[in-house]
């Protein structure tokens, strides 16, 4: 089978397609505890008292997703992980 080649204007095409479709999660520093929280919202989908517990709760909440993003934040507010799930 012939390979076609596909530019990479038309990837980034659909790649910004995907995004603007996509869901937006943060996992973020509040005071002594993270959170996690959906872009946009004004309230957190949960608080925890570690960032792992916060990191494993986006990360299923993600999967349930047909296309999500999860940026995960240090305590400097600075993005550290991007985790993205494209579902089925």
């Amino acid at each position: 089978m012939a390979r076609r080649k596909v530019s990479v204007k038309v990837l980034n095409t659909l790649g910004r397609l995907a995004a603007t479709n996509s869901e937006r999660y943060h996992v973020m520093p509040r005071s002594n505890n993270w959170i996690v929280k959906r872009d946009g919202a004004v309230r957190a989908i949960g608080i925890y008292s570690s960032k792992n517990e916060a990191v494993k709760k986006v990360r299923n909440v993600i999967k349930t997703s047909k296309s999500a993003y999860a940026y995960i934040h240090g305590r400097d507010g600075r993005i550290q992980e991007e985790v993205t799930y494209f579902g089925g």
